[in-house]
């Protein structure tokens, strides 16, 4: 029932204007109430009524996962410091880490 309230995957099958919406219009406003779906989560100016895991591919959700255990670890994933770490988990960080300050900085965080 949680899954469908927040439109895991897109169960309500919404177009893809009316999953992330930034202006409503009179044909998305009327989807959504036909649809009946409610609004998941603000994103700045976007508004998704879908969940936003399903934006995620399974690899994804797992480096999301990985940088946040890391973080509350305050490890880093191999020994050896930052030269030691995977490009790609630094990449993953730096991502991590510019949305975060991009969201604290829009009063959101």
């Amino acid at each position: 029932m949680d899954r469908e309230a927040r439109n895991c995957c897109n169960f309500r099958g919404l177009s893809e204007e009316a999953r992330a919406v930034d202006g409503y219009t009179a044909a998305i406003t009327e989807e959504l109430k036909r649809k009946r779906c409610l609004k998941v989560l603000s994103i700045g100016d976007i508004r998704l009524y879908e969940c936003p895991l399903s934006y995620f591919d399974e690899e994804t959700q797992s480096i999301i996962g990985l940088v946040f255990r890391l973080e509350g670890a305050g490890l880093p994933y191999f020994d050896g410091g930052l030269a030691s770490q995977p490009c790609w988990l630094m990449e993953a960080v730096e991502i991590f880490e510019n949305e975060r300050s991009a969201r604290e900085g829009k009063g959101n965080g």
